[in-house]
């Protein structure tokens, strides 16, 4: 199958992957990558847009690897509407996020050697917020808008009805080395299960994932099974681990061992890494009523 859209990666550095979605009459920009990197993509942007502009930025959540380009790309593009969840839009209004946010941004900064730059993480901001069964209507294209927590609580996909393309968050799994898909659930194992049915059933006929594009269309009736299995097997881990009384960082030890492959370490610096796993191992015993108290 043949999607009409015309997509372009316009990725400033990787690991803050941004795609344009381009249509007859409507520019889309999906995430905005690292605030570090976003001059490089917005030379990108120019490169494939010429005079065109910017009609919306749709945002899948708040991590700072997805969102922070968003100040200067806005700043250069002011017209464009930024799309974000509720959550999302509550999460970039918050002083301690934006903070972290910074500090991860600065992390991913020096290990790309960048070392003068300046943010502007203090712009992002949601002009459009949307929920779960929204629906922005463009010229030529209507966006529905599903909840995927799992990932984040803020996470959202994106489904556009008339090519049948979902543009999916994080929740439903990440493919830096595609085929093979990498888990991506950091607050809830049985919210990401969940995410992955629903998604499923709207049955599209193109799929288009985090930090890696779309997918081959041959593959689309497989991801989801794929995706599943791939919450699963970290779910399994932390399970596995808590069962013969290992603590947290036992736990995540064994997470960064099997899951922290060179091909994500190349997309996230190990600091980050290790928060959302911290995160992942919490949130997944307390999916299943246990506490790390109890393992002493």
């Amino acid at each position: 199958m043949y999607c009409l859209y015309r997509i372009e990666d316009v990725t400033g550095y990787p690991g803050g992957e941004c795609h344009l979605i381009i249509s007859d009459e409507t520019v889309l920009l999906m995430d905005t990558g690292y605030d570090f990197c976003a001059d490089c993509a917005l030379e990108k942007i120019a490169a494939v847009l010429g005079d065109r502009q910017i009609d919306y930025i749709l945002l899948t959540h708040s991590h700072y690897d997805h969102a922070t380009g968003t100040g200067k790309i806005k700043r250069a593009y002011p017209d464009a509407q930024v799309v974000a969840s509720k959550y999302a839009a509550e999460i970039f209004g918050r002083e301690s996020a934006c903070a972290v946010m910074k500090e991860l941004n600065e992390v991913a900064a020096r290990r790309a050697g960048v070392t003068d730059n300046v943010d502007a993480i203090d712009a992002l901001a949601a002009d459009v917020i949307v929920q779960g069964g929204d629906r922005i209507r463009l010229a030529d294209m209507t966006i529905r808008v599903m909840e995927s927590p799992g990932h984040t609580q803020c996470s959202v996909c994106y489904f556009f009805e008339e090519e049948e393309m979902l543009v999916a968050c994080e929740t439903l799994g990440i493919a830096p080395t595609y085929p093979v898909l990498q888990p991506c659930y950091v607050i809830s194992y049985k919210m990401t299960r969940d995410s992955i049915e629903r998604a499923r059933k709207l049955n599209p006929r193109h799929v288009f994932i985090a930090h890696y594009g779309l997918i081959p269309d041959a593959d689309v009736a497989t991801y989801f099974d794929r995706a599943a299995e791939a919450a699963k097997r970290v779910k399994d881990v932390v399970l596995e681990g808590y069962s013969q009384g290992q603590d947290k960082e036992e736990i995540l030890n064994v997470l960064i061992d099997r899951f922290y492959i060179k091909e994500v370490e190349r997309i996230q610096p190990v600091e980050a890494f290790c928060i959302n796993y911290g995160v992942l191992i919490e949130r997944t015993l307390a999916d299943y009523g246990y506490g790390l108290d109890e393992t002493g």
